[in-house]
């Protein structure tokens, strides 16, 4: 049996930027759990980490633009510079750490 930690191993209530982060998914590497993650895909083809496709969540739910309507700069601009990871960055995490756990 496999078992996943949902949008990376987080402490929710006490860290809500943590979900999606590339330490949720440290921590879930360091103790052998698969990760489970949502992707969205910015103006610009990049593929970002994230459960919505708009901007609700990491804006306090002031700012409902669409992250497809966005670069990746605009991205993190307009999220205040909160780090939004890449696809990218979290399978170079991957490698790096030698992992064989399971990406959903």
């Amino acid at each position: 049996m496999m078992l996943l930690a949902h949008r990376g191993l987080d402490i929710g209530i006490l860290n809500p930027e943590s979900e999606s982060s590339l330490a949720s998914f440290e921590s879930c590497l360091e103790k052998g759990f698969g990760l489970e993650l949502d992707l969205q895909m910015t103006k610009d083809n990049q593929l970002v980490i994230g459960h919505d496709a708009d901007l609700v969540r990491w804006s306090s739910g002031f700012n409902k633009k669409l992250i497809s309507s966005l670069t990746y700069e605009e991205l993190i601009q307009q999220t205040k510079n909160r780090p939004i990871l890449r696809l990218e960055g979290l399978l170079d995490l991957h490698r790096s750490e030698g992992s064989s756990a399971l990406i959903a």
